[in-house]
């Protein structure tokens, strides 16, 4: 089982790279399209927003017993 410390360091690893590619984007490169037909990259950074915010509240919020479900059945 990982420790509440080791999934946040996973979460912010992660994220952490995506930050470094889009940091210095400016205006125009948030309106270029990206190869997800129909999103530009503003979308794509706006979704994935979205699932680190997920990703926190799950972290912050423990479940009282074990999963009922893997990620198969999920």
């Amino acid at each position: 089982m990982t420790s509440h410390r080791q999934q946040h360091d996973a979460l912010a690893q992660a994220y952490d790279g995506i930050t470094r590619i889009v940091v210095d984007l400016d205006d125009a490169d948030l309106q270029r399209p990206t190869r997800c037909r129909g999103w530009l990259v503003a979308d794509l950074l706006l979704h994935l927003v979205g699932d680190a915010q997920r990703a926190l509240v799950a972290l912050a919020s423990p479940a009282d017993g074990p999963p009922d479900v893997d990620d198969v059945s999920y």
